[in-house]
């Protein structure tokens, strides 16, 4: 994307802050993980509250429920795929016990799998030997839930995940394996508190507050959670094949790539045809791109491709703009980074590097169907 401003002005800060994708370091603020918390929780907060107020108002003020929702949504997700993420990695606040406490609070409040059984998973199936095997989340959602082979068209590739998104059977098993990792090999305090969580809904919904509920929590906790994570799901990894035969940072690399959320502005065109240009750019980055990033792309989600490369810095909350300075910079060890512009064009490469594997580097066709993680 080419510069709309001077690097470090309010411009480019801006679009940095929408793309994921600073052109300098002067266009990144510098954060900290507990800014990174703070901010999470605050859109977590403000969602929910003006989400109360809409349904308060009743009649045409539901409408605004439609952007107040992404301001919600992002708010879970930040916490869900950044903090608690993080918290797995025993990389918060670098305090195990903290992030500990942290990670299974969010894992509760959001109803996520259990917190100690994604840590453990994570580590050792998505950032470990079974990385870009059955045994990883990721490719387990695709394999398993999409039905997605090698071979198999793009274009069957995307049906099948459009119909996933709209599907009532895969919202329902995915709402039951979040709530049945929960009672699966965790605590009794684990459970109690669950159970105590639970029943405070229910009790909210059977004596007079379905409405603010439904409307301002369970429906973003549920069906759209789970659409943005299949989104994500879709468009987190590449397909590498032949397949490397050792594993490492070296490697994990090449199973990623930076996804920016955005487009080139227009060039080249004036008078009344450049207006328009420059209008239907600046809908698309607000109206598509914004959301995208908010929901499916929060926090350090544009530039994933660096984390698996270092998943333990100390500086993970500025990982956007460590990505700035890595890219520039010659590596040999390790993988070459490798950006998409747009969340389509990057499920879009996702499937077809996925359709262009060899058969026996996934050979998952007979695989049995996993439970369902909300990774």
């Amino acid at each position: 994307m080419r510069p709309l401003g001077p690097p470090g002005s309010p411009v480019q800060k801006a679009l940095t802050l929408l793309t994921g994708a600073p052109l300098s370091v002067e266009d990144c603020p510098r954060e900290t993980a507990l800014r990174q918390t703070v901010t999470a929780s605050l859109s977590l907060v403000v969602g929910v509250l003006l989400s109360i107020v809409a349904c308060l108002a009743g009649g045409g003020w539901l409408l605004l429920l439609l952007p107040i929702w992404v301001i919600t949504l992002h708010g879970m997700r930040k916490l869900r795929a950044v903090i608690m993420h993080q918290a797995a990695h025993r990389n918060l606040f670098r305090r195990p016990k903290l992030d500990h406490a942290v990670g299974e609070f969010i894992s509760i409040l959001l109803l996520s799998e259990e917190f100690e059984g994604y840590r453990r998973s994570h580590m050792a199936d998505h950032h470990g030997e079974a990385h870009q095997t059955l045994s990883d989340p990721t490719v387990a959602f695709l394999f398993d839930e999409l039905g997605l082979r090698t071979g198999m068209a793009p274009a069957e590739m995307w049906r099948r995940l459009l119909i996933t998104l709209f599907s009532p059977s895969y919202h329902g098993r995915f709402a039951t394996s979040r709530l049945r990792a929960h009672f699966t090999g965790t605590s009794i305090a684990h459970r109690l508190a669950v159970l105590a969580y639970i029943f405070a809904l229910v009790a909210g919904l059977v004596f007079g507050g379905a409405k603010i509920i439904v409307l301002a929590w369970l429906i973003p906790l549920g069906p759209l959670t789970q659409c943005a994570l299949a989104v994500r799901l879709a468009s987190e990894h590449l397909f590498v094949s032949p397949m490397p035969k050792r594993r490492g940072k070296h490697t994990l690399g090449m199973f990623t790539c930076a996804i920016f959320a955005g487009e080139a502005a227009p060039v080249g065109k004036q008078g009344l045809p450049g207006a328009l240009a420059w209008a239907a750019w600046a809908s698309r980055m607000l109206l598509w791109h914004l959301p995208m990033r908010l929901i499916v792309l929060p926090g350090d989600g544009p530039c994933h491709d660096l984390h698996h490369q270092e998943p333990g810095s100390k500086d993970w909350p500025n990982y956007i703009a460590r990505r700035a300075v890595a890219a520039r910079e010659a590596d040999p060890t390790r993988a070459e980074y490798i950006e998409v512009w747009g969340l389509l064009n990057a499920i879009d490469r996702c499937f077809r590097s996925l359709s262009d594997a060899r058969p026996e580097d996934f050979p998952y066709a007979q695989a049995p169907r996993r439970q369902l993680v909300n990774q």
